[in-house]
């Protein structure tokens, strides 16, 4: 028989200290609920998750390994974000014709709320994500005042340790795995958590409310080896748990130039009145979208690629002999990553040095300085006199049923998670099309071009060889309003159970052009206040 971690019953149990996991439990305690924490990891660790070591994924090239993509202890993935604070659009929540099983339950305005509150716990700034730019073209067709914001103290783990430490509601158990749910005889609601303490030990947990809080893979998992036990559940087979996984196409497919170079300052980091780093990036507005039908993307400017000579920045050519020089291991992977594998040119770059050797002396005390400095959150940006850079793209993916996390073997206790996860020509139609769109409002406008890498037929292909993803984790237990179509409602409880909620990107009915952190901390607010309008002590 397992043992019982204490006597008492928790009003809520919440599995995971991601940042999703994190907002549930503070925003409870603060509620006055009397709260259990449980985390895989350990204080200062950032290990991947154990339990998704054995999981097989298919197409390797499409979706990192989770070693990389997961992580364990205090703050989950926030320990390796980046800190992008990006908020849905309107237009992600809607349903669009030309994106099979798009729609959510709610509305953006149904989460005006908590994205405040996502705003304080990421530490991004209150000063919004709409800021109008002066002195630019108004087009109908292109948007240019939103931005994306850093956390100026992603590692969330840190920031909020001290408090959960010594908070006399909640209590955070650390290095206490949970391996099982256990239902009781009703079948509709949770009894307890089964955990694996780090001695191996059999112990269980109870509480009137249990969230699933550990990342979008893991907490799909957890529920599928409930499934496995009851295959009825979640619609069986054929149920929508599991499916529609989910993530982001990412890269760059062309140059941007500007008319005016000086426009950069606009495109830059920059930072707002309270000090936090924000850059403003292109979009496009719903109507252009649902007019052409496209998915939602943004896009932003980004270095060069460093080993063309042809951007004429003596400082990104200073940088990149540098790196020929010393190594890619004795660099940063932001300064490598823009390394390409065409011949070199040597001997432009050199000309481009000394054409203006202080911007080249000065592109190498940037690079120094940016190595040296282990607080700053501004990513690395060269500015360079041509107003030539590449344009990088984060776009929609198209939900996809096919695209599906289950479990395979035997017996349930020997099982491992497979995954099957792909790009389609849709998703990278779609990426071409916002291109084309964004190339034809910058000449229209007066403002630039872009100019591509490759010939229009080569596209396509050049947009799924980039893409990749596997960290974002959307859409294995997506939210509906009707339980044949989803795994959740929209209060984010698991369909067939009274007492299980989620708190995790997995139930995103759709992908967006943002990142996810920002929405799945809203929403674990969200969740937070229903559970506090719906305890029962």
């Amino acid at each position: 028989m397992n043992q019982l971690l204490g006597e008492e019953i928790f009003d809520v149990c919440v599995v995971g200290a991601g940042p999703a996991g994190l907002t549930v439990a503070l925003e409870c305690e603060a509620a006055g609920l009397s709260v259990l924490l449980l985390e895989a990891g350990d204080v200062g660790s950032s290990v991947p998750v154990p339990a998704l070591r054995a999981a097989h994924i298919l197409d390797t090239a499409r979706h990192a390994s989770l070693d990389v993509a997961t992580r364990n202890g205090l703050g989950g993935t926030s320990a390796v974000w980046g800190g992008r604070c990006v908020p849905f659009d309107d237009v992600d929540f809607q349903v669009r014709p030309f994106v099979p099983h798009s729609g959510w339950p709610i509305a953006q305005r149904d989460l005006d709320r908590w994205c405040l509150k996502a705003a304080d716990y990421l530490q991004c700034g209150d000063s919004g994500f709409v800021l109008p730019l002066e002195n630019w073209p108004n087009r109908s067709d292109l948007c240019v005042d939103t931005v994306e914001r850093l956390s100026s103290h992603p590692r969330l783990g840190q920031r909020f340790a001290e408090k959960l430490r010594t908070s006399p509601k909640l209590k955070l158990r650390l290095e206490h795995l949970v391996a099982d749910l256990e239902i009781d005889e009703s079948g509709d609601s949770v009894r307890a958590v089964k955990i694996k303490d780090k001695s191996s030990s059999q112990i269980s947990a109870r509480a009137r409310t249990f969230v699933l809080a550990c990342g979008g893979l893991h907490t799909t998992r957890l529920l599928l080896k409930l499934q496995q036990m009851w295959p009825e559940r979640f619609g069986g087979e054929d149920g929508a748990l599991g499916r529609y996984y989910m993530g982001h196409l990412t890269g760059a497919i062309a140059t941007i130039s500007l008319q005016d170079p000086s426009d950069v300052r606009r495109f830059d980091y920059s930072r707002d009145k309270d000090h936090h780093w924000f850059r403003r990036r292109f979009t496009l507005p719903s109507t252009t979208q649902l007019q052409h039908q496209i998915c939602n993307i943004a896009f932003w400017l980004g270095n060069p690629p460093l080993h063309d000579p042809s951007h004429g920045s003596a400082a990104a050519s200073s940088i990149y002999l540098g790196i020929r020089t010393l190594g890619r291991k004795s660099v940063p992977t932001e300064f490598f990553a823009l390394h390409g594998d065409a011949s070199d040119q040597i001997r432009g770059h050199i000309r481009n040095i000394l054409a203006n050797p202080v911007d080249a002396g000065a592109g190498i005390a940037r690079a120094v300085a940016y190595r040296m400095t282990t607080d700053e959150l501004r990513p690395f940006f060269l500015r360079n006199r041509r107003g030539r850079y590449a344009l990088h793209y984060h776009s929609e993916q198209i939900p996809n049923p096919v695209n599906r996390v289950k479990m395979v073997g035997d017996e349930p206790c020997r099982s491992r998670m497979s995954i099957n996860f792909k790009f389609s020509e849709e998703d990278a139609l779609s990426v071409i099309r916002g291109h084309e769109i964004l190339d034809s409002a910058l000449r229209k406008s007066g403002k630039g071009y872009l100019t591509y890498w490759k010939p229009r037929e080569e596209r396509l292909e050049q947009v799924l060889e980039q893409a990749r993803d596997g960290y974002h984790q959307i859409g294995c237990a997506r939210m509906s309003d009707s339980e044949n179509k989803g795994v959740v409602d929209r209060d984010c409880r698991v369909y067939g159970f009274r007492n299980l909620y989620l708190a995790s990107t997995a139930v995103f009915p759709t992908s967006g052009q943002a990142n996810p952190t920002f929405l799945a901390v809203a929403l674990a607010g969200r969740l937070a206040d229903h559970l506090r309008r719906n305890a029962v002590h």
